[in-house]
């Protein structure tokens, strides 16, 4: 959401699970480490791959994926 309420797209896709998150000062990023659910059951596995995501805090609309 934003400061009006409106709701916007996410920061990572709906089928990962987010584990935790990194603050990048100098830069102001926010790095997510975040597991695929590849199997769909909803649950996180030792067998699914990490994802780092990030975001760039000066403009949320900007995301992307590391690896």
């Amino acid at each position: 959401f934003d400061t009006d309420g409106i709701v916007q797209a996410p920061l990572v896709p709906k089928d990962y699970s987010v584990l935790r998150s990194d603050y990048d000062p100098g830069n102001d990023f926010m790095f997510v480490s975040a597991k695929l659910d590849e199997n769909g059951n909803g649950r996180v596995e030792d067998v699914e791959p990490l994802h780092i995501f990030w975001v760039d805090l000066k403009d949320p609309a900007r995301t992307g994926r590391m690896y």
